[in-house]
């Protein structure tokens, strides 16, 4: 093959590429201006994330095509309700006044809460004066004596009685209690407890003598005098409060208490005072 025929071998070659080329280019060409006539149709928006009171939503809409419009929905905000004050009663917490919303219970303004008031004991019955409860119910069956002067009743025995918490009453058939007669409640091994009115003045000697379950008792700031030898033997007793009115204490009142760790005198007594405990 001579040189000549060579060269016209290639030259037709190259025209040959350049043909097919310029007919693929063409068809291209001709094909996008098809695509670009492409109109989206979207439906309707759908909520795909409810928005809350705090945190935005999020709604779309889509094209035959799979294209998608995506928006968000604002958060709606906190819906305010107020909250009342409630008043606190002798024995329930009360609160202060605040705010909350409706929609998600979120406090907006916190309350306070208030202690309870706390019962306030009558001068001669066992009533709250604020709320009128009864905070105790009265021993029945203890034995009473009636004063020389018959004024008044002594308690002088546990009698029928089977409390093991006696609460002494304020009066007794009209008459008040005003005293604890001597060896009361003597080896009444089974009592552990003891409530005194502020209608008693005096507890006797040996009142409580033996006594030894008995774990507490109240003496009201309206005794001012306790006997000799009143709580001895009184192992489970561990802590007494002398009020500012006792003036006077018997010998030994309190020997041979094992358990009693303080007694503790009103600062306002002005006959006694407790150091150390």
């Amino acid at each position: 093959m001579t040189i000549l025929k060579r060269t016209l071998i290639l030259i037709m070659c190259v025209i040959l590429s350049l043909t097919m080329a310029f007919l693929l280019t063409s068809c291209e060409e001709e094909e996008s201006p098809s695509e670009s006539q492409h109109e989206h149709s979207y439906g309707e928006f759908m909520t795909t994330k409810e928005p809350t009171c705090t945190e935005a939503g999020e709604r779309q809409k889509s094209c035959s095509c799979g294209d998608k419009v995506i928006e968000k929905i604002e958060a709606r905000g906190h819906t305010e309700q107020a909250i009342a004050r409630v008043e606190p009663t002798c024995s329930k917490s009360g609160h202060t006044a605040g705010k909350k919303c409706s929609v998600c219970g979120c406090a907006l303004e916190l309350v306070e809460v208030i202690s309870p008031l706390g019962h306030k004991l009558a001068e001669n019955s066992y009533n709250c004066t604020v709320c009128n409860t009864k905070l105790y119910n009265e021993s029945q069956g203890l034995e009473y004596t009636l004063s020389d002067d018959e004024t008044y009743y002594i308690v002088t025995g546990i009698g029928t009685c089977t409390d093991t918490r006696v609460v002494i009453p304020y009066t007794y058939e009209g008459l008040p209690v005003k005293e604890i007669g001597e060896e009361a409640f003597y080896w009444c091994d089974s009592l552990e407890g003891v409530i005194i009115p502020n209608s008693v003045t005096s507890i006797g000697s040996y009142a409580f003598y033996w006594c030894y379950s008995l774990e507490s008792i109240i003496i009201p700031d309206s005794v001012t005098s306790i006997g000799d030898h009143a709580f001895y033997e009184c192992d489970s007793l561990e802590s007494v409060i002398i009020p500012d009115s006792v003036t006077s204490i018997g010998v030994c009142a309190f020997n041979s208490c094992d358990s009693l760790k303080s007694i503790i005198v009103s600062e306002n007594n002005a006959s006694y005072k407790s150091i150390d405990g």
